[in-house]
């Protein structure tokens, strides 16, 4: 949910909505465009965002009764930093 993102961006820095989402739609977006164009991203103190190859398997739908090829693929994957990992997982 972006709303409630761009709410506390905006209270938090003392600046309107608008330009909270401004700022929140530019932070994405330059992640977006790195991660599009294969590289990966480090924020300090919160995390990494990079690509991982999926390989190619065999898969069954079991719906159809059948075995299909599923191919090879690309995901996006988030590693949080230490600091991010200690406050959420405890």
């Amino acid at each position: 949910m972006v709303i409630p993102i761009i709410k506390h961006v905006a209270t938090q820095a003392g600046i309107t909505q608008p330009q909270a989402k401004a700022a929140v739609a530019a932070t994405f977006g330059f992640i977006q465009d790195q991660l599009a164009a294969g590289n990966g991203i480090t924020l300090r103190n919160i995390g990494r965002f990079y690509l991982s190859d999926i390989r190619a398997r065999n898969g069954y739908n079991v719906f159809a009764n059948k075995h299909s090829h599923i191919g090879a693929s690309k995901a996006v994957r988030f590693s949080p930093a230490g600091e991010w990992r200690k406050a959420i997982v405890k």
